[in-house]
């Protein structure tokens, strides 16, 4: 078992660069209006990479922790894994930029993963470190359409800007996880009975939908509703009082993301709406997509040029076209079987399915507030991922990989606690305690 001092270190360290991710979604959209609007991820996304070495560094206290056949089966997978991803992306001499600071990405966030798990099974979980580091950046979320309407002339249509994200839709992914926490954490503040204290989750909640609702994100909007609604089924043995309650907050989220200062129809709820209709008037679902179902077509028919060993990691840089003009396929499928093979892609999803799998029931087990808000976040950014770039950016992905891990420790730790020997230290508990 590992000392006392090894797990509080590594909790410590994990906890400061849980929260200091957070300050990013802080000062980056000023750091952004201040200077200039940075592209590729986005300054928060470019800075979050800081802590995917940080994580990556961590996974140095992890081998004494993890020490059952299981866990090394996993480990030895995971690192198998990672092994071939690289050795592939080097043969094939993609983008240097792009695949090695997507697979560094990867390094760290299944480190961090690890890490969550190995804590959460001593005893030393993040998970309502987890959710607090979210729910806080929820007000700096309102930046982002402050300044566009201060500084109209310094957005760029062509390239969505939004201050401190690459662009609007990469602001849904914030806005999405912000939303599903508190969603999920709806019956926890409805329990205590005390009136002030649902009012004010209600009005977060409203915040955080309008959020959502003003980035213009169909597949925020789609993964959203899919995550909760997914989750209330598997974990159905809870009030249906936060039902209403999340619906009556995602209603007055859209009234107010109207109000909003909005500089084109790329914005909003209703304009996406409106353009989705007349794509699909016009043109038809592959219009209405943004031509992700042509662009889906085009990448299968690369993956089958290469259907063994793949193209290498994040391949798009290379591959694209003018008609297909992007760095991923917008689908986390496509893209790994376009990067590592039907085989290897196809046993790496598989892997990642299984433990989703096993997060949601830990969840359900589990049965808290706080469970059932980590539940929903290991749901819709998967969601998003068919869709979109979610899980290939830092910020996310390592959330994920937290959440994903601390879920599965937790419920380790809650089913065999007379393994556990050292409890926690009860220093500033009070600070973290389950919401």
């Amino acid at each position: 078992m590992p000392s006392y001092a090894t797990t509080t270190r590594l909790l410590r360290l994990s906890t400061v660069t849980l929260f200091l991710m957070t300050v990013l979604v802080w000062i980056s959209p000023v750091m952004d209006w201040m200077n200039t609007v940075q592209t590729m991820l986005g300054r928060i996304n470019n800075l979050s990479m800081f802590a995917v070495f940080v994580f990556f560094a961590l996974s140095l206290f992890l081998p004494p922790m993890l020490r059952s056949p299981k866990e090394r089966s996993l480990l030895l997978a995971s690192g198998a894994f990672l092994l071939y991803a690289t050795i592939i992306t080097h043969i094939k001499q993609e983008n240097w930029l792009v695949s090695y600071g997507g697979l560094t990405i990867l390094y760290g966030a299944v480190s961090a993963g690890f890490g969550a798990y190995a804590l959460a099974k001593y005893g030393k979980g993040l998970q309502t470190r987890i959710v607090i580091a979210t729910i806080l950046t929820l007000p700096a979320l309102a930046m982002a359409p402050i300044f566009i309407a201060m500084d109209p002339g310094a957005y760029k249509p062509f390239w969505l800007h939004v201050y401190g994200y690459s662009n609007v839709r990469v602001f849904g992914y914030f806005a999405a996880a912000v939303t599903v926490i508190l969603s999920g954490l709806a019956l926890g503040s409805l329990k205590k009975n005390l009136l002030p204290q649902a009012v004010a989750h209600f009005a977060a909640l409203s915040f955080a939908w309008s959020m959502l609702f003003w980035g213009g994100s169909r597949a925020g909007m789609v993964a959203v509703i899919a995550s909760i609604v997914l989750c209330w089924i598997i974990s159905w043995r809870k009030s249906w009082v936060q039902i209403p309650f999340t619906i009556g907050a995602s209603i007055a989220g859209l009234g107010l993301s109207a109000l909003y200062y909005t500089p084109d129809n790329a914005f909003g709820a209703i304009n996406r709406v409106q353009v989705t209709v007349n794509s699909m008037a016009s043109g038809g679902a592959s219009q209405a997509s943004s031509g992700r179902l042509e662009m889906w077509q085009w990448a299968w028919g690369k993956v089958l040029e290469h259907p063994f060993v793949g193209h290498g990691y994040l391949p798009m840089s290379n591959l694209r076209t003018d008609a297909f003009n992007y760095y991923h396929t917008h689908n986390i499928v496509i893209e790994y079987m376009l990067s590592f093979g039907i085989i290897a892609g196809g046993l790496a999803l598989l892997l990642g399915i299984g433990l989703w799998v096993r997060a949601l029931l830990a969840a359900r087990r589990i049965d808290t507030p706080v469970a059932t808000a980590l539940m929903m976040i290991v749901t819709v950014l998967p969601i998003y991922a068919m869709f979109s770039a979610t899980l290939f950016f830092p910020f996310h992905m390592v959330i994920f990989m937290l959440s994903l891990g601390s879920l599965i420790g937790w419920d380790m730790h809650l089913r065999q606690p007379e393994e556990i020997e050292e409890p926690f230290k009860a220093e500033a508990d009070w600070m973290f305690e389950d919401l």
